[in-house]
């Protein structure tokens, strides 16, 4: 959780530290800055993402404009100075994304991430102890764009932060059910609301299309919802029944509610088809130590990175021998298989992307170039 957010230098913020609870409520006159706090904590989850086109942008909910107006205007020489903003999620890690944009045509924003957070390195020979070490001492063997590639698809908060996004329901695209888009299952516009539903209606799912139905009482007046079976597949209605209408009436459909309905409709599906589990990703990742450590201990081809080897036995090889290829690291309890060597050091440390976010090492070989680890 983000526990506080400083800001520099987006649009009508020049300078902004602000603490954040659990639950934050910002309340403001038009125009204040409200909205620009919330796009700030997007644009550093599109910069998490390397994902800075104006398309991206938007689709998280940003207010995308000329990039001397994404600045803080108020100074003639912000215009071309860049946004930082700082996430700290507790005292020991913060990240900082500076962004910046050269105002050339069709180019797009870039960015550049710090971050003081402690990679844990695990010894084997130790394995009860774990040394942590900053991201400073590990650059001195691995490329420091590594390290951070490494903590932005690694690091649970990071991964949160990623999926951020403004919500903005509007009416027409709720009462209409708009197609759903490129965001699922819900859009910052509510698209997708009508499927949603849909899949909320289906056997496995009646529990929490009725839990939404028991939160819809909150309007008194709401007595039941249901899709009807025979629509077309262009139909996208649903039947409300409003307990105070004469029993004989049938229920009616969104086109008759009012905005207050529709919008406390979306936001309870948003909320509670979060916790939906994705199927997709269950089949892909263990949900048992069992088959956690067999997932994790099974050969599997090492994908081409520049930084990734299959191993080669250095010592073998100064002593004149056949260098001994080997199989990508068997590490229990691991997600990533693989392991991760710098070039220069000839496979004498191996490095393998854990389980929990470690990074565990242990020796391969006295060859290469001189090691002081």
């Amino acid at each position: 959780m983000i526990k506080q957010i400083c800001i520099e230098n987006y649009k009508s913020i020049q300078e902004l530290k602000i603490e954040l609870g659990r639950v934050t409520v910002f309340i403001g006159e038009n125009g204040c800055g409200k909205t620009n706090i919330l796009e700030a904590i997007a644009l550093s989850s599109a910069a998490a993402s390397d994902k800075l086109d104006n398309e991206f942008l938007a689709s998280r909910g940003i207010r995308v404009t000329e990039p001397q107006f994404m600045r803080s205007a108020f100074n003639i020489d912000n215009l071309n100075k860049e946004i930082k903003i700082s996430l700290q999620f507790h005292p020991d890690k913060i990240f900082t994304f500076d962004l910046q944009h050269y105002s050339k045509p069709y180019s797009s924003w870039v960015s550049s991430i710090l971050s003081n957070q402690k990679i844990p390195v695990q010894i084997p020979s130790k394995s009860t102890n774990l040394m942590y070490e900053d991201v400073g001492e590990l650059k001195e063997i691995f490329p420091y764009q590594l390290i951070l590639k490494f903590l932005l698809e690694t690091d649970k908060d990071i991964l949160t932060l990623k999926s951020f996004l403004i919500f903005s329901p509007e009416n027409t695209s709720l009462r209409i059910f708009s197609q759903e888009g490129q965001i699922q299952p819900l859009g910052i516009k509510g698209e997708g609301l009508f499927k949603l539903l849909t899949v909320l209606n289906l056997e496995e799912n009646q529990g929490k299309l009725q839990e939404i139905k028991e939160k819809m009482q909150l309007i008194d007046w709401f007595e039941d919802l249901a899709i009807p079976h025979n629509l077309s597949p262009t139909e996208r209605i649903i039947k409300i029944k409003d307990k105070y209408l004469a029993s004989e009436l049938d229920y009616f459909n969104q086109n008759s509610s009012n905005e207050g309905f529709l919008f406390l409709l979306f936001y309870f599906c948003l909320f509670i088809s979060y916790k939906m589990e994705n199927p997709k990703q269950n089949a892909s990742r263990p949900t048992s130590p069992e088959t956690l450590a067999a997932t994790s201990t099974a050969r599997t081809p090492t994908p081409h990175h520049p930084l990734t080897t299959t191993g080669a036995g250095t010592s073998r090889q100064a002593a004149g021998q056949t260098p001994q290829t080997r199989s990508p690291c068997q590490c229990r309890k691991s997600y990533y298989p693989r392991r991760y060597s710098h070039p220069y050091l000839h496979a004498t440390w191996q490095y393998t992307l854990a389980s929990g976010g470690f990074l565990s090492r242990r020796r391969l070989g006295f060859g290469g170039l001189g090691c002081s680890r």
